[in-house]
């Protein structure tokens, strides 16, 4: 290992980083180069002997394990005892932790309130003990840290089953996250019958299992992308002003920042039956927004070398849907694309749940009388099968969509005005 991996003037340091927003952010609020620098455990001592850098961040896991290595610690950060961003200060290494206030601005803008709450914290790390802190700062009435094995500050996940007053949960462990954990939950949400609110801060997938579970109850819900925004603009001040300036100016560029992020990230997914236009539209819309373009069909005949068609006639719908669904579990979850999705596709839950997670939905919804009947599509071959097929789908085409587009204009109109409602209301 050479030392040139650490030499850079900002940047951040953690493992993994593969899918960190921050040198965007970043390059935006401080217009400084920023560098990823993945460590391993085994490297922080090389890395703070080295000590080249002007600020960084810290991220999981060694928000705690810094704070050895610095001179000082800022006094939030020292009672919350983790520390996210490092400053060199003419040799000194100072502590500091901007994610309470990126915590606390998230809680604002969803307008949560913790006056008062019984609050379950999932996790003891160092983003755990930051919302600790938060909870006891804005009044909580009780906090209840959670980890897999009891100790005098925590209690278990069995445990925090029988608190049957939690009003808000707020998951601060890697559950849900992009990668091995993306199928998981950190608790069931089953015995809270008073919960108001969940904030999950994991922010890539934009809507976790947890935030769908939630969801589906009619819980108020927020990931993690404003608090992460947050941190990284009041980060941005430490790295060049060495204090925090929170004007009305930046916070509303924070606040576009927010937006601009939110929109380019969500994939757009197109819904809707057979022959509503999804595949046309789709490709007129990667035009105008310079996205890759992903149809789930195209890639199931590529995978298959049949035609969807040909693959439900020779091997049946079930082999179908559970190649489609394989499929969409693995493209669901990227970002940044256009989706166009059989019309079936829908009908699965776990379907429903990954075009969820990363993705902004929009139900193409084409009047029954304008569809066309195809040989080439069997379950709508005729015009009766496609009024069958037609009325079942349209309940869960509306439930899942967050805009439904009635198809009344042309095509590229369509694509226009998708493009808008995207870029303008998330």
């Amino acid at each position: 290992m050479t030392k040139n991996k650490f030499n850079f003037e900002y940047g951040l340091i953690g493992n993994p980083l593969e899918q960190s927003y921050s040198p965007t952010l970043h390059k935006i609020f401080g217009q400084y180069d920023y560098q990823l620098c993945p460590l391993e455990s085994s490297e922080l001592d090389a890395f703070f002997e080295a000590s080249q850098f002007n600020a960084t961040n810290v991220t999981i896991p060694y928000k705690e394990a810094v704070i050895p290595y610095l001179d000082d610690i800022d006094p939030l950060a020292k009672t919350i005892q983790a520390v996210n961003t490092i400053v060199n200060m003419d040799g000194k290494l100072m502590g500091y932790n901007t994610d309470i206030l990126g915590m606390k601005a998230l809680l604002e803008k969803n307008q949560i309130s913790l006056l008062n709450k019984n609050i379950l914290i999932l996790g003891t790390g160092g983003t755990a003990k930051t919302a600790k802190t938060l909870c006891q700062e804005l009044k909580s009435r009780n906090i209840y840290l959670v980890s897999r094995k009891k100790t005098d500050d925590t209690i278990t996940y069995q445990q925090a089953q029988q608190i049957d007053d939690i009003e808000i949960i707020i998951n601060t462990t890697p559950l849900g996250m992009y990668g091995e954990t993306l199928d998981q939950t950190p608790i069931s949400l089953e015995s809270f019958k008073k919960l108001e609110a969940v904030v999950d801060v994991i922010y890539n997938p934009l809507k976790t299992r947890f935030i769908l579970e939630a969801e589906s109850k009619g819980i108020k819900t927020c990931n993690g992308l404003y608090m992460l925004i947050m941190q990284a603009y009041y980060a941005s001040q430490l790295f060049l002003y060495h204090e925090i300036i929170a004007d009305q100016i930046s916070l509303k560029l924070a606040d576009q920042v927010y937006q601009q992020l939110l929109s380019e990230k969500a994939n757009i997914v197109l819904i809707g039956m057979p022959s509503s236009g999804k595949t046309t539209i789709a490709k007129l819309l990667a035009n105008i927004t310079k996205r890759p373009l992903i149809d789930t069909d195209m890639l199931i005949e590529e995978r298959e070398h049949l035609h969807p068609a040909e693959i439900i006639r020779q091997k049946g719908e079930a082999y179908f849907r559970q190649i489609e669904q394989e499929i969409i579990s693995d493209i669901a979850y990227h970002s940044g694309q256009i989706i166009a999705t059989g019309g079936g596709s829908i009908l699965a839950t776990k379907n429903q749940a990954a075009l969820k997670a990363n993705s902004k939905i929009y139900f193409l919804d084409r009047p029954l009388d304008e569809l066309i009947p195809s040989a080439s599509r069997p379950l709508s071959s005729t015009f009766s099968a496609l009024e069958k097929t037609y009325l079942a789908r349209y309940p869960i085409y509306k439930k899942l969509a967050d805009e439904i587009i009635v198809i009344d204009k042309s095509a590229s109109e369509i694509a226009s005005k998708i493009k808008e409602v995207h870029y303008n209301d998330n």
